[in-house]
């Protein structure tokens, strides 16, 4: 009968006080938000940014979101051309953001739909023209997308175009993402 208590009892104590043991942890040490809101991008939710001839407009879709306001920021570089008096000039450089906030009663179950747009606005007073010429708009493209995603100040996502890849007008590229 001894033999029989000492291997029941056990047997029955230990799985109970590992219930109890794991119970407590969890109850005694809750996850705060950041750590239980794990982002992500839903499967069909991958940023993608479509380059229109002026502009690049980017959408997607994140999930697992906290309580909390998200900011996308949209960066772009690339050059444009001009003319005097229809004669070509050099092309310049140009970098730019646009910044958007949603916060958190956008969010439908912890997901967030976000799209984000740069209109490129030529400045013709960067046109070095001869004096008695008019500058006019040439052309311009894209050298590079990035977008950031953070929220609460604390950085999600940082997506990119691949370097080296076209980016033409009419085409829709995926970004590359990362923490």
């Amino acid at each position: 009968m001894t033999t029989w208590v000492l291997i029941l009892v056990p047997a029955l104590v230990l799985p109970i006080v590992l219930l109890f043991s794991f119970a407590g942890c969890t109850l005694v040490a809750p996850l705060d938000e950041h750590t239980a809101a794990q982002p992500r991008f839903t499967p069909s939710g991958a940023p993608r940014c479509t380059i229109g001839a002026k502009d690049v407009t980017c959408k997607g879709t994140i999930m697992g979101l906290g309580s909390e306001s998200v900011e996308v920021r949209l960066d772009v570089t690339g050059f444009w051309r001009y003319r005097c008096n229809q004669q070509a000039r050099p092309e310049l450089p140009f970098s730019d953001s646009v910044r958007q906030t949603y916060s958190a009663n956008t969010f439908t179950n912890g997901q967030l739909e976000f799209t984000s747009t740069y209109t490129f606005a030529e400045d013709l007073t960067q046109a070095n023209c001869p004096a008695a010429t008019t500058p006019s708009f040439r052309d311009m493209w894209f050298t590079s997308i990035t977008l950031t995603i953070s929220q609460n100040g604390r950085l999600l996502f940082t997506c990119r175009t691949i370097p080296g890849s076209p980016l033409q007008a009419g085409q829709t590229v995926l970004l590359e993402c990362g923490p």
